[in-house]
């Protein structure tokens, strides 16, 4: 297979928790395997966290967006 390709994020916004559907192909079925990120800036800082996914299907994706950014090494 080829990479994964995202065709729609539904919804296209929402406040950090919200669970999104993400459409696309090749993204493989298994929950436990796939991974994803979103990446957001921040008070000119960028994130990058990996989020849960909650169910996977090969065209399919259902994942909750990041609660926090990650602690601040200080």
């Amino acid at each position: 297979g080829g990479d994964p390709f995202v065709g729609a994020i539904t919804p296209a916004g929402g406040n950090l928790g919200t669970v999104v559907e993400i459409t696309g192909a090749g993204f493989g079925s298994d929950a436990g395997v796939v991974r994803v990120r979103f990446r957001f800036e921040q008070e000119g800082e960028v994130f990058e966290p990996e989020v849960p996914v909650l169910e996977a299907t090969d065209s399919s994706l259902r994942v909750a967006l990041p609660l926090l950014p990650p602690a601040r090494s200080s």
